[in-house]
């Protein structure tokens, strides 16, 4: 499982836009949506923190069962959010 944690996002020119690292934190992505990325998903989404949590995982079935649980606003099979 690996965590990459986002501030938020710059709009670089006209329709691009890049993540911005530093500041409150708004989004956390989640690499690997199985037992424990959805575990770790759950317990931050139960705690205070007001993140957005997205997931990604190459396996359908994982990806199924993460978006079933709730823990996650998306699930994707590749790391573009």
């Amino acid at each position: 499982v690996k965590i990459y944690a986002q501030t938020g996002w710059q709009r670089v020119s006209s329709g691009v836009s890049r993540a911005v690292f530093g500041g409150p934190l708004t989004t956390i992505a989640i690499v690997g949506t199985g037992l424990i990325g959805t575990s770790l998903a759950l317990a931050i989404k139960s705690s205070n923190l007001q993140v957005e949590i997205v997931g990604t995982d190459y396996d359908s079935t994982a990806r199924s069962g993460a978006q079933k649980s709730g823990a996650f606003i998306f699930c994707s099979s590749s790391a573009n959010f």
